[in-house]
């Protein structure tokens, strides 16, 4: 058996040539990337000089050999609508909307020419299919908007046949236009530079790729070197069933009349291989571990070259996280692959710079929106550009509005960074205007990179801002050629649009040294290429291989029956991939995320399962092992088992709270989960407060409290009289407004969100006061107190006291019965207040209202124990049809009541105070959603 890497033995092929063959061949691969191993392994087989023959990818030869130009496909959507124009005059869409069919229309397009299909007859099939879709049996005629759609799909043929006689007559074409020129008519267009061609490597062609094949072979010597195995491409021969991976290859071999194809291998069936499949929780694991396995690799006596080692990244987006858990030391690492420029923080700024300047241009009094000013300030790209960005951010944080004005803005920025600021937040409406200040802060973002570089300075480096840099200035490049030559239709959305198309379909280049170091790559990277050890990331369903969903006008049916590319195609090309890369290699982990719940996690890929079904069946040396990561309590913090003992200090800060009072809010925090009370109540961590452009819910309630406890003040000691309460409903306004001016002073609530809160507000108060004065018209009452502070000292088992404290919104009574009252501006559901058991009252925190009402009941009754008759509950100003509500009790009477509940709430307290208890997490998930520190314990 035979286990050369396949580059080896196109060498060796090459080597057997003499050299004045050499001099009139070239090497044909399906990508770039392979030349400079093939001119190592030449080097290493020989000793003599050689000429080295051409090595070309296939675009690189179709290039060539075409008389045409590729234009770029930016341009073409440009040109695209000029032809729009043409066609439909006055009836003709805006370029802003046009140019989300433009792409669309260009894929068609190019994947109908590669597949040398017959463009007219295609489109002419397509407009009439679509035209029986609108059919209306019943005979009624077509809408407007039906008319309009199938004359689009009329007009298609137009679009292509005037686009491509347009590009011809200027040497130019789309990249399919081109491929099919040069299938069609390779030698009488061009002199043909060689006499011999060696096609290597390839697993799919398209029908143009196969014809230019078939029109070279009629006239030169053409070799065709496969790198395939028996595995997938005579599946039968080892019992197995059909191979996804085999099928565009059998496609080849039967388009292009080769019977027996060279050099098929059975290294999958008959090769020792040591494959693992790790499961790992979350991706983070995923990369953690390759580290450390790394280091186990790296440290160990194996005599294999570092270069013989792969990590594959099946999710491009792990390489950041991957680079910073490699394992330093003597080890070199060559990343080698495309990093999607969309994940760059510096093309994240300017797509959130560009969005701002959007908005602002949409904006009526041209404001700017806070939130994306913050979002743009706080980009790790400014660095280079701003010296003092935080103070800029705290003082924008500091208004607390929803938009701000271009000088409260630049007031915000030191005197060294206003000139930048002033770049930044320059009102333009011309795209060729944004376009030069961008490139103004791309050039000076450069400079100051370059300086930081020269320095040494480790920022750059781990940020790949210099590769990012060089990226966005080629995008920025294309979008010169499409601006300068379009601005009439260049409206900032069309500007927005055409960056962000850009933009996400470019990489950030990372070209290392390939022949040096443990090979960092994506999957496509990896093709034709062979490694001893190989580790795949992100092994999941849905990564490997990547889901395709591309938009086309052609449906799924008709691509089928014109045999254009399909997604189940592409599929195959990539299971080749895969099969592929294991070919030589003698020991692969492939790791996968085998978290639930995520996109594109916890089901590994179903080349895992083909793996452990069919391929450990057909292959008797290949030792399959399955391993689950998991974090051991002992080794790493478990996220999911956090737990605080109560040292000294916390036991100080605890009897601090003995002796200030606990509130049944604090005691409701313990009951939901203890671990949040610690944060809140020992260390007292305050969340931060950012912008609140929106009024929130703690505002809101203080707001309606204190409307009440104003409206309702010159009732005290005094019947309620109704007709006085009814002349408060025209105050409201005002007393709204007093009291946003002292609870949200900065907040702007005459528009948006903010102003349909305050009527929500307003409407609460209206409707309870409402039916406040129906039911004191059928039965009076007098009022006792309002917003009533009371405190208590509860002497716990262990002969310490503790003081509960709590603040009553309303006391109230009938003749001798006095009535407790809790504002509650929520919904409150009966359920959650009528509880079976007093036990329930701690373990479950959904009755937390129950608790709070109670407290204040147990709080009045300790205070005037002469009380005989009292009642507790809340209005709920959502649900008021409820009425007041009134918390389960197990017990008639007060003094019955207050005794168990005293029992509850000396239980609690005992908890809280009990040194050996430790403060832990909830076993509630659901306690966690608006957890303000969910993100410290990561539950």
């Amino acid at each position: 058996m035979d286990n050369k890497k396949f580059l080896e033995k196109v060498a060796e092929v090459l080597l057997n040539r003499s050299e004045d063959d050499l001099l009139e061949t070239v090497v044909v691969f399906p990508n770039k990337r392979p030349e400079i191993f093939l001119k190592k392994y030449l080097k290493e087989q020989t000793t003599r000089p050689l000429w080295m023959p051409d090595v070309r990818s296939i675009d690189e030869l179709i290039t060539e050999l075409s008389p045409l130009t590729v234009q770029d496909s930016m341009v073409s959507w440009f040109e695209l609508f000029e032809i729009h124009k043409e066609i439909e005059g006055e009836n003709a869409r805006h370029p802003d909307e046009f140019i989300n069919w433009a792409p669309i229309m260009l894929r068609d397009f190019n994947d109908a020419d590669m597949a040398l299909v017959n463009v007219k007859e295609l489109f002419s099939f397509l407009s009439k299919a679509k035209a029986l879709e609108r059919w209306h049996p019943d005979g009624t005629s077509l809408t407007d908007f039906e008319k309009a759609y199938l004359d689009f799909y009329n007009k298609l043929f137009q679009y292509y046949d005037r686009l491509k006689k347009s590009l011809a007559e200027r040497g130019l074409g789309t990249k399919g236009m081109v491929y099919r020129k040069v299938a069609e008519s390779v030698e009488k267009e061009r002199v043909i530079p060689w006499k011999q061609f060696i096609f290597a490597g390839f697993n799919a062609l398209t029908k143009a790729e196969e014809k230019l094949i078939r029109n070279l072979k009629r006239s030169f010597p053409v070799t065709l070197l496969w790198d395939v195995d028996e595995y997938y491409i005579y599946p039968k021969k080892h019992n197995l069933p059909w191979q996804e991976a085999g099928l565009p290859l059998h496609r080849i071999f039967k388009n292009l009349k080769i019977d027996r194809p060279e050099w098929i291998e059975n290294n999958l069936v008959e090769s020792e291989k040591d494959i693992t499949l790790v499961a790992a929780p979350k991706q983070v694991s995923e990369v953690k571990f390759t580290g450390q396995l790394l280091a186990q690799w790296t440290s160990s006596e194996s005599t294999d070259s570092p270069v013989d080692t792969a990590i594959v990244l099946a999710d491009e987006k792990l390489l950041i996280p991957l680079l910073t858990s490699l394992p330093k030391g003597e080890t070199t690492y060559n990343v080698t692959m495309g990093y999607p420029l969309t994940m760059g923080s510096l093309s994240q700024f300017l797509t959130l710079w560009i969005d701002l300047l959007v908005r602002q241009n949409e904006q009526t009094n041209r404001t700017y929106a806070t939130a994306l000013v913050l979002s743009m300030l706080q980009n790790s790209s400014l660095q280079f550009l701003l010296h003092a960005p935080e103070a800029a951010i705290s003082k924008i944080k500091s208004f607390n509005r929803e938009f701000l004005s271009r000088d409260k803005v630049l007031s915000c920025f030191k005197e060294e960074d206003s000139a930048v600021a002033d770049t930044l937040f320059q009102r333009e409406t011309n795209a060729m205007l944004i376009f030069e200040r961008i490139m103004k802060l791309l050039l000076q973002l450069k400079s100051r990179v370059d300086v930081a570089v020269d320095r040494g300075e480790r920022f750059a480096k781990d940020t790949i801002i210099e590769q990012q840099l060089s990226s966005l200035l080629v995008v920025m490049k294309k979008l010169f050629t499409v601006v300068s030559g379009n601005e009439n239709y260049f409206s900032l959305k069309v500007f927005q649009k055409v960056f962000t198309r850009l933009v996400a379909g470019s990489e950030i280049s990372l070209k290392g040294e390939p022949l040096n170091g443990i090979q960092v790559m994506g999957m496509l990277e990896t093709r034709l290429l062979d490694f001893k050890r190989v580790i795949i990331l992100s092994a999941n369903e849905g990564m490997l291989p990547k889901n395709s969903s591309a938009d086309s006008f052609v449906p799924f049916d008709i691509r089928k029956e014109f045999a254009l590319p399909l997604p189940d195609e592409e599929n195959a090309i990539f299971a080749y991939h895969f099969f592929r890369l294991l070919q030589r290699a003698e020991e692969v982990v492939m790791v996968y995320n085998s978290e639930e719940g995520n996109f594109g996690s916890g089901e590994k890929s179903r080349f895992l399962f083909q793996l452990e079904i069919e391929a450990v069946k057909a292959n008797p040396n290949l030792h399959l092992h399955h391993h689950f990561l998991k974090i051991e309590p002992g080794n790493h913090p478990d996220e999911n088992n956090i737990s605080i003992p109560k040292s000294e200090t916390v036991l100080k800060k605890l009897d601090h709270l003995r002796a200030k009072g606990l509130s049944p809010s604090a005691l409701n925090q313990y009951i939901k989960c203890p671990l949040q009370f610690y944060f809140s109540r020992i260390l007292k961590l305050k969340v931060s407060d950012g912008v609140k452009s929106n009024l929130e819910a703690n505002v809101f309630g203080t707001v309606v409290h204190e409307v009440l406890e104003e409206v309702y003040k010159p009732f005290i000691d005094k019947p309620i009289d109704t007709k006085q309460l009814a002349k408060t409903l025209v105050t409201l306004d005002y007393r709204i407004s007093e009291s946003l001016k002292k609870n949200y002073p900065s907040g702007d609530v005459t528009h948006g969100k903010n102003l349909l809160t305050i009527k929500v507000l307003k409407r609460y108060l209206e409707r309870f006061l409402q039916q406040e004065i129906q039911n004191l018209q059928k039965e009076p009452r007098i009022l006792v107190a309002v917003e009533k502070e009371l405190q208590q000292r509860l002497v716990l088992p262990d002969g310490k006291e503790v003081i509960i404290k709590g603040i009553i919104d309303r006391i109230d009574r009938v003749g001798l019965q006095l009535r407790i009252s809790d504002y509650k501006t929520g919904t409150v559901k009966k359920s959650e207040v009528n509880f079976k058991e007093w036990d329930q009252l701690l373990s479950e925190s959904k009755y937390s209202k129950a608790f709070q009402t109670l407290t204040y009941g147990w709080l009045f009754q300790k205070n005037f124990p002469q009380t005989k008759q009292l009642q507790l509950g809340l209005f709920s100003l959502r649900n008021l049809s409820d009425g007041f509500i009134e918390p389960g009790m197990q017990a008639d009477n007060p003094e019955d009541w207050l005794a168990y509940f005293e029992i509850v709430l000396t239980a609690l307290l005992t908890e809280i105070f009990d040194r050996d208890n430790n403060f832990i997490q909830t076993p509630d998930s659901s306690n966690c959603e608006w957890c303000d520190f969910k993100t410290i314990c990561n539950k």
